[in-house]
């Protein structure tokens, strides 16, 4: 448990880190694009949405893989994945709790990140888990496809709630079905007893 909670940390610093990166490309498109105009106006492009997206994943398979040693089973790195992705999306929402926003909003805002974020970061443990060491870097592009479908969706104003409930359904069969057919599941190998009990 104590590993869950040093990642919870971690996602924490993962947030911070990437917030303080994504502010600053923030601030160097807005001066660049909208002289102007103020920064709300950057948040809605699409180059600014991909790029904060990316900053995000990349910050959590930094320090996710940096975990690969403690975390040795594919169920072990899925779920640091998932705490990771709770302590990041505890940030998000303490970001958004001291906006101006009216509550209905934050309500819906706050089930939202936290189902983004844990999701994304599950599902960039599992793959980290597959890829091992040196395809590592591919494990990132699937939360990433995630979080801009999410984000890009939610910026035109459609509610992405049923596509991550969708893909959530569609990660989750796609481990079962993958390791079935594999004969494992993601706490390892099934093992055959006979009647009497052995293999």
């Amino acid at each position: 448990m104590k590993n869950y909670l040093e990642t919870f940390f971690l996602g924490i610093l993962a947030a911070l880190g990437s917030l303080v990166v994504v502010a600053t490309f923030e601030t160097l498109l807005t001066i660049n694009t909208f002289p102007d105009a103020n920064s709300t106006s950057v948040l809605f492009l699409p180059k600014f949405i991909i790029l904060a997206v990316i900053i995000e994943e990349f910050f959590k398979f930094i320090l996710l893989r940096k975990r690969m040693v403690i975390f040795s089973g594919r169920m072990s790195l899925l779920m640091g994945g998932v705490f990771l992705g709770l302590g990041f999306s505890a940030i998000e929402i303490l970001f958004l709790l001291f906006r101006n926003v009216i509550l209905v909003e934050i309500m819906s805002n706050i089930y939202n990140l936290a189902i983004l974020h844990i999701l994304t970061s599950a599902i960039l443990g599992y793959f980290l888990s597959i890829f091992q060491k040196k395809l590592a870097i591919l494990a990132i592009l699937p939360p990433v496809a995630l979080h801009l479908i999410f984000n890009l969706t939610s910026s035109k104003g459609i509610s992405a709630v049923p596509a991550l409930l969708i893909s959530s359904l569609l990660f989750l069969l796609f481990i079962l079905v993958k390791d079935v057919l594999l004969g494992r599941f993601a706490f390892g190998k099934i093992i055959f007893y006979n009647k009497d009990g052995k293999r």
